[in-house]
């Protein structure tokens, strides 16, 4: 699969998967959009996930903000990736979530996972994916609503008093995330910004609500994690919401804030930055190419090598 953006810095990326890992990093900061109502909960609370955080880098006045935890984003991309391999290889090893891992495919070694089978054959991935919490930039009592809900009865089209009350967060809320990818190979780079830019729906109940869209605000490498999800909020939020709080916010105004205030003071110590137009041109790119099996197979070669290097190292 072709991206040219990335093709051209190829040099920078390690050429095959190692359990010894240089301190490559490349970060990506992704802006999550709701385009439907969302539940980002644990499982025995009815209320949206959040915590209090200051309100931007100079106001330290404390504000809730709603949180997409770590966990909640990884397995959602993960199972995508998944799709991906399962589209382009029908024929390939089975391999699914969270009990019959192959640690064979792409998307084990860059995932990680434990397979523990008896004999020589056991094996222990450690994930490259670092995920960061995702926070809403905007105060969680503007972005979340408790809704009603009922049950009708299929016979009268009636419906008796309410089951109970649900709170959701709005669509057309923000939410900043940070993932870093220690020492990929540039297929693998390529892997995850392709199958995270067409993940779509994320939370509780993806059946009937969760729809997200995901863009990319800028992509780093260098030798250390630059920036974190938190701090791109607050420096968000500083800067377009504080001298105007009646304000709309978009991607474009996100991604020019971004560029200007968090990202181009950077851009001397990091070995790239893309960000800004640049990004979203290194977007348009991905989402307009398509993974094909010349691309996967190679995938494959470079996970079959990993393994049987981790699995000769433990003899």
């Amino acid at each position: 699969m072709k991206i040219e953006t990335l093709d051209e810095i190829k040099d920078w990326f390690i050429d095959t998967p190692s359990p010894l890992a240089p301190a490559k990093y490349a970060t990506i900061a992704i802006l999550r959009r709701t385009e439907d109502y969302a539940i980002f909960r644990t499982e025995s609370d009815r209320y949206t996930n959040s915590v209090a955080t200051p309100m931007s880098r100079k106001n330290k006045e404390m504000i809730e903000r709603a949180l997409i935890l770590a966990s909640k984003q990884k397995a959602v991309e993960r199972r995508h990736q998944n799709k991906i391999m399962r589209s382009v290889k029908p024929d390939a090893e089975e391999c699914y979530l969270k009990d019959f891992l192959c640690l064979s495919c792409p998307v084990c070694i860059l995932n990680g996972g434990i397979k523990a089978v008896k004999g020589a054959d056991e094996l222990s991935v450690k994930s490259r994916v670092l995920y960061q919490t995702a926070y809403s930039i905007l105060p969680l009592q503007d972005i979340v609503e408790s809704i009603t809900f009922n049950a009708v009865d299929e016979k009268t089209t009636k419906t008796d008093q309410a089951l109970g009350e649900r709170e959701m967060v709005k669509p057309d809320t923000h939410f900043i995330s940070a993932v870093s990818i220690l020492a990929p190979t540039v297929d693998e780079l390529k892997l995850y910004l392709y199958s995270m830019l067409n993940t779509t729906r994320y939370g509780a109940e993806t059946r009937g609500l969760g729809v997200l869209e995901n863009k990319l605000l800028a992509l780093v490498l260098s030798d250390t994690e630059e920036f974190s999800a938190l701090g791109l909020t607050l420096d968000v939020y500083g800067e377009l919401v504080e001298p105007d709080t009646d304000i709309v916010l978009g991607y474009e105004s996100i991604l020019t804030s971004t560029d200007e205030v968090c990202f181009n003071p950077i851009k001397d110590k990091v070995d790239l930055l893309i960000s800004g137009s640049q990004a979203a041109q290194l977007e348009a790119k991905i989402r307009g190419a398509t993974p094909d099996l010349k691309w996967i197979d190679k995938m494959y070669k470079k996970a079959g090598e990993y393994r049987e290097s981790v699995l000769k190292a433990g003899k």
